[in-house]
């Protein structure tokens, strides 16, 4: 009967320590679940963080390619100016010249 009581105890004894390592590995996988809703909130925020990201690189490509496109009107602009310039200038030296040969012309004329 010693025996029988002995294992009983044994037994409970056992039970026992199950019961505190299964109240261990709750609590290690409750302290597991909490990390795991850290990470996942410091995930959410370099999620949100990258989406401003690319959402500031989305804006710049937009202004880069405006300033792209108004340097292009510009240049344009300023060759059609700087051609008429150029005609401008040629037309004044043809001016010039007929002047000098009205003065000629009308030098012949003297009274």
């Amino acid at each position: 009967m010693q025996d029988g009581t002995n294992e009983v105890q044994n037994g409970t004894e056992a039970i026992k320590n199950v019961g505190t390592q299964f109240t261990e590995i709750i609590k290690m996988v409750t302290d597991i679940h909490s990390q795991m809703e850290d990470i996942d909130a410091s995930v959410q925020t370099v999620s949100t963080g990258a989406t401003r990201i690319v959402d500031a690189v989305d804006s710049i490509d937009n202004v880069s390619r405006a300033t792209s496109d108004h340097t292009q009107t510009i240049s344009a602009a300023t060759e059609e100016q700087s051609a008429s310039t150029e005609e401008i200038a040629s037309a004044s030296q043809a001016l010039a010249q007929m002047a000098v040969e009205l003065q000629e012309a009308t030098g012949k004329f003297r009274v």
